[in-house]
Protein backbone atom coordinates (compact mmCIF):
# COMPACT_ATOMS: atom_id res chain seq x y z
CA UNK A 1 0.00 0.00 0.00
CA UNK A 2 1.32 3.42 -0.89
CA UNK A 3 1.18 6.27 1.57
CA UNK A 4 -0.27 9.44 0.07
CA UNK A 5 0.64 11.82 2.88
CA UNK A 6 2.29 12.22 6.26
CA UNK A 7 1.36 14.59 9.05
CA UNK A 8 3.42 15.68 12.03
CA UNK A 9 2.32 17.89 14.90
CA UNK A 10 4.68 19.47 17.39
CA UNK A 11 4.19 21.25 20.71
CA UNK A 12 7.32 23.22 21.56
CA UNK A 13 7.72 24.63 25.08
CA UNK A 14 10.19 27.06 26.68
CA UNK A 15 11.17 28.59 23.34
CA UNK A 16 13.29 31.75 23.13
CA UNK A 17 10.62 34.45 23.52
CA UNK A 18 12.79 37.21 22.03
CA UNK A 19 13.33 35.23 18.83
CA UNK A 20 9.66 34.27 18.65
CA UNK A 21 8.58 37.91 18.90
CA UNK A 22 10.56 38.66 15.71
CA UNK A 23 7.96 37.81 13.04
CA UNK A 24 10.28 38.63 10.14
CA UNK A 25 13.02 36.44 11.64
CA UNK A 26 10.59 33.53 11.96
CA UNK A 27 9.39 34.08 8.36
CA UNK A 28 13.02 34.05 7.14
CA UNK A 29 13.76 30.84 9.08
CA UNK A 30 10.64 29.19 7.63
CA UNK A 31 11.64 30.21 4.10
CA UNK A 32 15.07 28.67 4.64
CA UNK A 33 13.55 25.24 5.39
CA UNK A 34 12.18 24.71 1.88
CA UNK A 35 14.12 23.96 -1.31
CA UNK A 36 11.77 26.31 -3.17
CA UNK A 37 10.24 29.56 -1.93
CA UNK A 38 6.90 28.73 -0.29
CA UNK A 39 3.91 31.04 -0.26
CA UNK A 40 3.96 32.26 3.37
CA UNK A 41 1.00 34.04 4.91
CA UNK A 42 1.07 35.47 8.41
CA UNK A 43 -1.37 37.25 10.68
CA UNK A 44 -1.37 38.66 14.18
CA UNK A 45 -4.15 37.04 16.19
CA UNK A 46 -3.62 39.42 19.11
CA UNK A 47 -0.71 41.19 20.84
CA UNK A 48 0.88 37.91 22.03
CA UNK A 49 -0.07 35.39 19.33
CA UNK A 50 0.49 35.18 15.61
CA UNK A 51 0.18 32.47 13.00
CA UNK A 52 2.10 31.61 9.85
CA UNK A 53 1.09 29.23 7.08
CA UNK A 54 3.55 28.14 4.41
CA UNK A 55 2.07 26.44 1.36
CA UNK A 56 4.37 24.57 -1.00
CA UNK A 57 4.08 21.99 -3.78
CA UNK A 58 4.35 18.96 -1.51
CA UNK A 59 2.16 20.16 1.40
CA UNK A 60 1.98 22.86 4.02
CA UNK A 61 3.23 23.95 7.41
CA UNK A 62 1.15 25.89 9.93
CA UNK A 63 2.72 27.53 12.97
CA UNK A 64 1.00 29.25 15.90
CA UNK A 65 3.39 31.27 18.05
CA UNK A 66 2.57 32.48 21.57
CA UNK A 67 5.74 34.39 22.39
CA UNK A 68 4.63 35.55 25.87
CA UNK A 69 4.00 31.90 26.81
CA UNK A 70 7.19 30.76 25.01
CA UNK A 71 5.06 28.14 23.21
CA UNK A 72 4.85 27.12 19.54
CA UNK A 73 2.35 24.72 17.95
CA UNK A 74 3.34 23.31 14.55
CA UNK A 75 1.45 21.23 11.97
CA UNK A 76 3.41 19.80 9.02
CA UNK A 77 1.66 17.99 6.17
CA UNK A 78 3.58 16.44 3.27
CA UNK A 79 2.41 14.55 0.18
CA UNK A 80 4.60 11.94 -1.52
CA UNK A 81 2.70 9.37 -3.55
CA UNK A 82 5.81 7.20 -3.93
CA UNK A 83 6.29 6.55 -0.22
CA UNK A 84 5.86 2.91 0.84
CA UNK A 85 4.17 1.99 4.11
CA UNK A 86 6.38 0.99 7.04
Amino acid sequence: MKILARQLTLDLYNCNDKKLADLEGVRAALSGVFNAEPNIMSTAIDNEHYALVGAFKEGHIAIHIYFALRYVAVDIFTCHESEESE
